[in-house]
C-alpha cells in the first residue's frame, strides 16, 4: 500500500478577546469572535513541541520548515501540540493531493481523553465535503453532517482551514468563507492540532498544511505545558474509519 503524505508549514496560535457578541443574522456564523492576543506562531524552523514519531505505517515529524505526516494503514492519525488550551482560532493552509476522493484532513482543538481521541475535529474531504465532529467512546459523531461547499477546492489548490473553538461555540471557515457552525460543551480543554484519514486502501496522497493562526474568546487562554508531547499510539488503539458514520458519502 502506498503512503500518505501531509506536510504543515507553519503554525500561530492566537487568544480570543472579550466580549463575544451575537452577529443576530440568518446567514453566516451565529456568533461574532473578536480576536486577541497571539499564544503561538511556529514557522517549524525548529523542531520543539510537535509530535515527533516512527512507525513502519506511520510517521510524523518537521521535515524542511514543515511538519509533516503520512499513513499507509485504513486509520486516522492526528499530530498534536504540546500544550493545552481552551479558547483558540487555529487557521491553516492545506494543500491536498490524493486520488482517493473521501481523503480526510483538517484540524483539532481540546484534544483530549484516551489517546486524546476525545475532542474536536474540523474536517475536509478531498472531493470538496466537510463536517464538524467530535470524538468520544471509540466514535467520531457529526454536529454538523458531511456535506459538499463550493469553497472547498479539489483541483489541487491550496485550502486556507479555519477552526474556532470559543466556549461551546464552534465554527468553519474555509478559504475566508464561512461553510458551518456547531454548538457543544462536552469539552473546555484540550491540545490542538491536524487530523489525517485514510478510509482505505488507495493511491498516496500528498498534504502540505500551513496552520497560520490561533486565537481565543471570552478569558485569556488557559495553556498549560504537559512537559512533552502526547504519545504515539499502535494502529490498534486508534480508531478504524467507518464509511457509514464518519466519511462523506
Amino acid at each position: 500500500m502506498r503512503k500518505q503524505t501531509l506536510l504543515i508549514t507553519a503554525v500561530f496560535i492566537l487568544l480570543m478577546a472579550s466580549g463575544c457578541a451575537s452577529s443576530l443574522t440568518t446567514r453566516g456564523p451565529s456568533t461574532e469572535i473578536t480576536v486577541g492576543d497571539i499564544l503561538l506562531q511556529d514557522n517549524f524552523s525548529s523542531n520543539r513541541g510537535w509530535e515527533s514519531r516512527t512507525a513502519d505505517w506511520a510517521y510524523m515529524n518537521i521535515v524542511n520548515e514543515s511538519y509533516r505526516m503520512w499513513l499507509t494503514r485504513n486509520v486516522y492519525i492526528y499530530g498534536l501540540y504540546q500544550e493545552t488550551y481552551s479558547d483558540t482560532i487555529i487557521q491553516a493552509d492545506a494543500l491536498l493531493l490524493t486520488d482517493n476522493p473521501k481523503t480526510l484532513y483538517g484540524l483539532r482543538c481540546r484534544a483530549n481523553g484516551p489517546n486524546n481521541a476525545n475532542g474536536y475535529y474540523f474536517l475536509l474531504s478531498a472531493d470538496g465535503a466537510f463536517s464538524i465532529r467530535y470524538g468520544a467512546n471509540n466514535a467520531i459523531d457529526p454536529l454538523v453532517e458531511w456535506q459538499n461547499h463550493n469553497a472547498i477546492h479539489t483541483d489541487g489548490r491550496v485550502n486556507t482551514i479555519k477552526a474556532i473553538c470559543s466556549s461551546d461555540y464552534l465554527a468553519l471557515y474555509v478559504n475566508d468563507t464561512f461553510v458551518a457552525d456547531a454548538r457543544d460543551s462536552r469539552y473546555g480543554t484540550g491540545y490542538i492540532g491536524f487530523a489525517l484519514g485514510q478510509p482505505q486502501a488507495t493511491p498516496s496522497i500528498t498534504r502540505q498544511m500551513s496552520l497560520s493562526t490561533i486565537y481565543g474568546c471570552g478569558k485569556p487562554i488557559n495553556a498549560k505545558s504537559r512537559g512533552h508531547a502526547p504519545a504515539f499510539v499502535s494502529s490498534a488503539d486508534w480508531l478504524t474509519l467507518r464509511n457509514d458514520e464518519f466519511l462523506p458519502q
